[in-house]
């Protein structure tokens, strides 16, 4: 591609934009707020995250000569700490699917109206909101938090709180799911040990003496 033909989808790009109109406009507007405002959201919960589980008994006890309502708050919810992080995980996930169906719906406003290069929805919706979830919202929260754990788990103790009780099934279910996957999977790990040495104790059986022989048995016992 050369510069003239460059030039041409460049200045033919910015009239198309220049012909959408303002009603429209105002709606992009809109849904740029409403996406930014999530971003905001998604920081503060992934970096909530970090804080609250990074929190050892000294911070907690810093805290607590600070606002002993938000120390008992922020104790009870470590005291479940597998709810506690479903329930984060699931406002994150909320969060960030409406970022994208929003930046959907924003591409879409501007595919009706430009002619668009092919590749640049691909850009703008996989790569670009990738990197800004990622970026803004996963990575520069989490750095921060590490450095500001007590301030930002008394500034989230009350959405987190909040989404405690209005996710408290989904995230019950959550919980339970994972136990039961864990027992599975425990259970999987316990089975292949007794065949193993089930294995083991036939090879060695006419190789050990008779108590040797009493404790393998014991073990498989």
């Amino acid at each position: 591609m050369d510069d003239t033909e460059s030039f041409n989808i460049s200045f033919s790009l910015i009239s198309q934009i220049g012909s959408i109109p303002m009603s429209d406009w105002f709606l992009i507007a809109g849904l740029f707020g409403s996406m930014f405002i999530l971003l905001g959201a998604s920081a503060f919960i992934s970096a909530s995250e970090i804080a609250f589980f990074s929190l050892e008994k000294v911070d907690l006890n810093e805290i607590k000569t600070q606002d002993e309502v938000k120390a008992k708050q922020i104790t009870n919810l470590l005291n479940h700490p597998d709810r506690l992080l479903a329930t984060i995980l699931i406002v994150n996930n909320t969060v960030n699917i409406g970022m994208v169906l929003i930046s959907t719906i924003i591409v879409d406003l501007f595919q009706k109206r430009i002619e668009s290069p092919e590749g640049l929805t691909f850009l703008i919706q996989v790569v670009g909101i990738t990197a800004l979830i990622l970026l803004f919202g996963e990575i520069i929260p989490k750095v921060y938090a590490t450095q500001k754990k007590q301030s930002l788990s008394k500034i989230m103790i009350g959405p987190v709180n909040f989404f405690d009780k209005i996710f408290y099934l989904p995230s019950k279910l959550l919980v339970s799911i994972s136990k039961i996957f864990d027992k599975t999977v425990r259970g999987e790990k316990k089975n292949i040990s007794v065949d193993e040495l089930s294995e083991v104790h036939e090879i060695v059986q006419d190789k050990t003496n008779k108590q040797e022989q009493k404790m393998l048995n014991s073990i498989l016992e």
